[in-house]
């Protein structure tokens, strides 16, 4: 029989016995989640859904938690950090790397032209070796915002990430364009859900830290209070992956590619008169 999932219950009922404390004095340092008053551990239950709904791809239920989910959380919290670690730092979202974007799947048959900047300077011949003849060549692929709707567009940039025409590349042997286009969209796929779980997952954290250093300084002796700014108000980003608008563009190419096929004017139908 197929293994039962945990089951789903209410914050304020996954409790055991000694998972809570009743009261605590101000400014005292909090070590882990059961040294929280049972309001005070029902209020994370916000960032505890946020924090779910970051983790959505390994979990099948979005809507409600389950114990381990909660357990799972204040780990996470209180994995090297204690209240008195009142410093807490804001995730910053970094920019992506080439090797997060594009996939090596090509190589430059011959060397690259010059910068304009260098011509400048009186450079007549290619001395990056990045830009030499037999380098990788990355390609990434993106889908634009167009009048009409998205167009699917390919980009080839060299491994320092400037930019190269196409013309100048030519696939590596056995690859076909077809793989390299999927070894790309996998590629930013797999990264790009990688790096939004990663910011999401580090601002709830922040978050449910900086909740606890608060209540800490406080204590129980009134009902605990979180502003808005220790709330996420908006601030996770979305995972934005092409595979998702791929669909699209594949139906519109094979109706295209349908409707040519009933005009009989491809190679087939080639007469010399």
């Amino acid at each position: 029989m197929p293994t039962q999932p945990a089951p789903l219950v209410p914050l304020s009922t996954v409790l055991i016995d000694g998972d809570v404390t009743v009261s605590r004095d101000n400014t005292t340092a909090i070590f882990e989640a059961k040294e929280l008053s049972l309001i005070e551990r029902d209020s994370f239950s916000d960032l505890l859904r946020e924090w779910c709904d970051a983790r959505r791809a390994t979990r099948a239920n979005t809507q409600t938690f389950t114990a381990d989910d909660q357990k799972s959380f204040f780990e996470k919290v209180f994995y090297l950090w204690i209240s008195d670690d009142y410093m807490v730092a804001m995730p910053t979202l970094q920019e992506k790397k080439i090797q997060e974007t594009s996939v090596p799947v090509a190589y430059f048959i011959e060397n690259l032209p010059v910068t304009p900047s260098k011509r400048k300077r009186g450079q007549t011949f290619q001395t990056n070796p990045r830009r030499m003849a037999r380098a990788p060549a990355y390609m990434s692929v993106k889908f634009e915002a167009g009048a009409l709707g998205n167009d699917f567009k390919l980009y080839w940039k060299d491994e320092g990430g400037l930019a190269v025409s196409s013309e100048f590349v030519r696939f590596k042997e056995g690859v076909t364009k077809a793989q390299a286009v999927e070894a790309a969209i996998v590629n930013w796929d797999k990264c790009e859900r990688a790096r939004v779980e990663k910011f999401n997952t580090e601002l709830i954290i922040a978050l449910a830290r900086m909740r606890f250093v608060r209540f800490a300084r406080e204590g129980t002796a009134r009902p605990p209070y979180s502003p808005q700014e220790l709330r996420v108000n908006n601030r996770t980003i979305k995972c934005n992956l092409i595979s998702d608008e791929f669909e699209e563009h594949y139906n519109i190419m094979k109706a295209v590619h349908e409707g040519l096929k009933g005009r009989k004017i491809g190679r087939p139908n080639h007469m010399i008169i």
